[in-house]
């Protein structure tokens, strides 16, 4: 039962343009007018962070609002040790993640870069 109770982290976790927690800054901040490919990996990024950890991304902060003021200040997911130890693979994957999660959505890496790190780096270690 506190499995699926976790599962409740705020009070509306869905805007027009997506779920909060997921959205990259550019679109929660109103810069750009829609989502784009780079702002899929973003989300992509933090749907592999919820993978690994089996909890959202943020999961310290409760509500919405925190959750927006924690990415405006530019504060990224704080990397989860015990899923992501400090040797060559959990390195190789952090790092990942956080190319995911660059702020300029130019600097982040593309789907397909994505895939294949995770096919060469991570899934043939």
């Amino acid at each position: 039962m506190s499995e699926v109770s976790s599962l409740v982290f705020s009070e509306s976790s869905n805007s027009r343009l997506g779920s909060i927690r997921w959205l990259a800054p550019e679109i929660l901040l109103e810069e750009v007018d829609k989502k784009t490919t780079q702002s899929d990996v973003y989300a992509l990024g933090m749907t592999i962070l919820e993978i690994f950890t089996g909890d959202v991304p943020y999961p310290e902060c409760r509500q919405d609002f925190k959750v927006l003021k924690t990415i405006e200040r530019g504060t990224l997911p704080t990397r989860p040790m015990e899923q992501l130890k400090d040797d060559e693979q959990g390195n190789k994957m952090w790092q990942l993640l956080l190319d995911c999660w660059k702020r300029e959505a130019a600097g982040r890496p593309s789907s397909g870069q994505v895939f294949d790190t995770l096919e060469f780096h991570i899934c043939k270690m």
